[in-house]
């Protein structure tokens, strides 16, 4: 028996941005902070199949991640 499939293509959105907090007060120099999202649409896709035994496995849904970093 022939177990083929197809996924089809798809796209993600994904954003981040950064700031520098040594920019609004100097005392703060080398301090970042930063806000990353990954799957804004928050789409349902296969990321990825092993076999037809294994089967295939959903990619992550909308993530959103906060970081906080210091230089010095």
């Amino acid at each position: 028996m022939d177990r083929q499939f197809n996924t089809g293509g798809y796209g993600l959105m994904d954003a981040s941005i950064r700031y520098e907090l040594g920019k609004l007060d100097p005392s703060l120099r080398g301090c970042k902070v930063q806000l990353t999202a990954q799957n804004l649409l928050d789409r349902k896709v296969v990321a990825g199949c092993y076999s037809s035994d294994t089967g295939c496995f959903w990619g992550a849904g909308r993530q959103v991640i906060a970081k906080f970093s210091w230089d010095f």
